[in-house]
Parts: C-alpha cells; structure tokens; sequence
C-alpha cells in the first residue's frame, strides 16, 4: 500500500492558528491520514505580477511536515491579472473561476512552486533543521468539466492545453514528480459529465502529460462509487493506458444539511466511509488506484456571499463545533485495516 493512499481535504489546517495547526494534524495523523490534499491558489500567492507572498504556504508546509504529512497541491485560481475575462454582458457566479490568458505563465507558476517545494527546494534549504517531506505530486486545476471552475465553458481541448504546458514545466524541475489531472466530478449539472469528459480528453492525445488521472465520485452509496471507478479504469483501458493509476481525489457524504441523495445521516455515512476505503483498497491492484481523498475533514458554514446550504457544508468527519462524528472512528478503523499485517 503506498504511503500516501489515505488522504483528506482539510482547509481548516492551512487557515488554523499554529497551535490548532498542530493539534488538528496531530488528530488528523491518529485517524490514519498519510497525505492531505491543498490548494495552493494563484491569486493568493502572486496577487501582482512578480510579488510572492508564500508565507501562509510556508507555514503550511512547515507545520505538515513537522507532522510528518505528505501534501497533495492543487494548483488553480490565476490572478485577475493572469486570468481570462468573463464574456461581455454573460451572466456568471460570484464565484466563476477563469483559466489563465497564457498556460505557459501558469506552467511558469507551476514551476516556481516545484522549485520552493519540491525535492530540495529552497523552502526546504532555508528550514534546515526542519525534516523535508517535499511535494511530489501536482494536481492540475479542479474540476475543469464544471462551468464554475472553467469560467462557464468547460472545455476538455483547453484543459489539455494546461496539461500540456505544465507538465515538461515541472519535469524539469523534478523528473520524478507525478504530474495529475484534475479531479473530473461526476456531473451533468453546470457542465461536461465525467465520462464524456475524459473521453474527449483522451482524445486530444495529452500523454505524456500526465501521470496520473484524478476523478471526484459522488455516489449514492459505496458501491457507487466503485461502480464510478470501474467505469474511468474501463476507458483508461480502452484508450490503451492500463498502467495509468486513478486517483479518487474526493469523494464523501453528508451527515446532515438539506435533503440531497447524498445526504445520509451520521450512521450511514459512518458505515460509507470505511466501507468505500476498506473496498477501494482491496481493488487497488486491479483498478490500479493511487489513492484516495475523503472530503471533507470538517464541516463549513455557507459561503459568506450567497449563504445558502448545500450537502457539501456537511461531510464532515467532525462537526463544525469540532466535535467527531461517527466517521471519524470509521476512518480510523479503516486505516488500521489497510495497514494491518496480511
């Protein structure tokens, strides 16, 4: 089993304060978690051409690797002065993320990060006494088949473009890194649905452009979910790529929130979460899974904007309150199967 198979999404560790930092990553790392999924936003980072502020990610980094944690990145969200423009007179979300004008500017911001953060990064020589635990793995962008995330015309021709750039962008930095596509959602609202997308993203022939190939599977129930898998490593295959991994870069469901069918109560959910990872890791050779990312470590409050409720503020395996749910102790248990001697 790899030593980063049991990852999470968990926001609330880069936000934290250093204290909580340490004792959200401490639970974290009691529950089994191996690898925690980030984003590391464009906008934040280069707000103005050529001006870095890399302090909040340093903190980040500093305090997952003191935890001895391994780190997903996931790198999206362009500055306003790096992003494409909103079509005339269109009428998008508050939220609508935009691809860059120019991928070779985001390859360019792809590989500033591989040289702070990967192997022997200069974060890394500036913090000698820190144990490294570089980023060797990259996560393209964020469910580029979404309206939403592809600034409302998601386009598989486009995404490989990214791919294309960044990829040898990267490599050259660290050879070894492991170059994945974004998490393609299994979705037909607001957006391209997952199979077609990664059908029409073969198709433009992006290898070798990526390593391994990243999916989001929201499912009614376990079964789902492997159902979901199954279907993404039967085209993979198809399109001759069988050595390929996938990478189930989210999945989860909701304890509470409005009604959705994926909302399933604090048992279900319980009994979903180990019952996904303990399957999907007995299948790990013969669908070749990478990995998988649970989401979400906790629960949120609406976005600030809109303020409405979604199953997705839900998923938690602690409540907003930081109390543990019953899924906290499956994960745990579920980790404790994975690494139990045969």
């Amino acid at each position: 089993m790899p030593s980063d198979f049991l990852g999470l999404v968990s926001d609330q560790v880069f936000s934290a304060t250093p204290l909580w930092k340490a004792r959200i990553l401490a639970t974290q790392r009691h529950a089994g978690v191996e690898l925690l999924r980030q984003e590391f936003a464009w906008a934040q980072i280069e707000p103005r051409p050529g001006v870095y502020d890399f302090a909040p990610y340093d903190a980040y980094m500093a305090a997952t690797a003191g935890a001895g944690m391994q780190v997903l990145a996931v790198l999206d969200d362009p500055p306003a002065w790096a992003a494409t423009k909103p079509p005339r007179g269109e009428r998008l979300s508050e939220v609508t993320v935009f691809p860059p004008r120019k991928m070779a500017q985001f390859a360019a911001f792809a590989a500033l990060l591989a040289r702070r953060y990967g192997p022997g990064g200069s974060f890394w020589r500036a913090h000698p006494k820190l144990r490294a635990v570089p980023i060797r793995s990259w996560e393209i962008w964020n469910e580029p088949n979404f309206e939403i995330y592809w600034g409302g015309h998601p386009s598989a021709a486009a995404y490989a473009a990214m791919l294309r750039a960044v990829y040898p962008a990267i490599h050259a930095v660290d050879p070894h890194a492991n170059i994945v596509t974004a998490g393609v959602a299994n979705t037909t609202i607001g957006g391209i649905g997952a199979e077609p997308y990664i059908r029409e993203l073969l198709a433009t022939r992006p290898r070798p452009a990526f390593d391994t190939l990243a999916i989001h599977t929201y499912a009614v129930s376990p079964a789902g979910v492997i159902e979901s898998v199954e279907q993404v490593r039967g085209i993979l295959n198809a399109a001759g790529l069988n050595s390929t991994p996938i990478w189930l870069t989210e999945f989860g469901w909701a304890s509470g929130g409005p009604p959705s069918p994926f909302t399933v109560g604090s048992a279900r959910q319980a009994r979903y979460v180990l019952d996904t990872i303990v399957d999907l890791a007995r299948k790990e050779a013969t669908l070749h899974v990478a990995g998988i990312v649970y989401y979400d470590w906790q629960d949120a409050v609406p976005y600030a904007g809109g303020g409405t409720n979604l199953w997705g503020f839900h998923t938690g395996l602690v409540a907003i309150d930081g109390i543990a749910k019953p899924a906290l102790s499956s994960y745990y248990q579920a980790a404790g199967v994975l690494h139990a001697p045969p």
